[in-house]
């Protein structure tokens, strides 16, 4: 049989040990899967994601672009099969890369001001996503946590 879903077959819950970090900062934390049904898995990850988000006004009009400017995979585990009411944990470490672009306090007042007077706006965020993908579905099973960094 065939399910569509794969969020009838577990649940995914992500932990870190802060939601405020830096560039260079080390965030820990753990992905934890409590399985509701049978199933087998392609695999258990964790991403680390930065997206940035622009929002241009021309002539009364507002068009939002967003960009992908960081992307990180951890492979947690390699397939395997999962039975219903096992709970697995995966404990994770991700660095917060230095060199992509988040403004100091000095330069968001700058962009703040820029913004203001040109209607335009402009904002990163950040994400970390807990994945579990499931074979023979449609969907997985996920789970994302927004985080700052300044």
């Amino acid at each position: 049989m065939v399910v569509i879903f794969g969020f009838f077959k577990g649940k995914i819950n992500v932990i870190l040990n802060k939601h405020d970090f830096t560039p260079g900062d080390i965030i820990e934390g753990k992905m934890i899967l409590t399985v509701k049904r049978d199933f087998e898995s392609k695999g258990a990850y964790v991403y680390l994601s930065a997206i940035q988000q622009t929002r241009v006004n021309n002539s009364g009009q507002s068009t939002t672009r967003s960009s992908i400017i960081y992307d990180f995979k951890l492979d947690l585990e390699n397939e395997r099969a999962y039975t219903k009411g096992e709970v697995v944990e995966f404990p994770f470490q991700l660095k917060i890369p230095l060199d992509v672009f988040t403004p100091t306090k000095t330069q968001q007042n700058i962009i703040k001001a820029v913004s203001f007077l040109t209607g335009d706006r402009y904002s990163i965020y950040w994400s970390v996503l807990g994945k579990v993908r499931v074979r023979r579905c449609l969907t997985n099973i996920t789970k994302k946590v927004r985080i700052t960094v300044q």
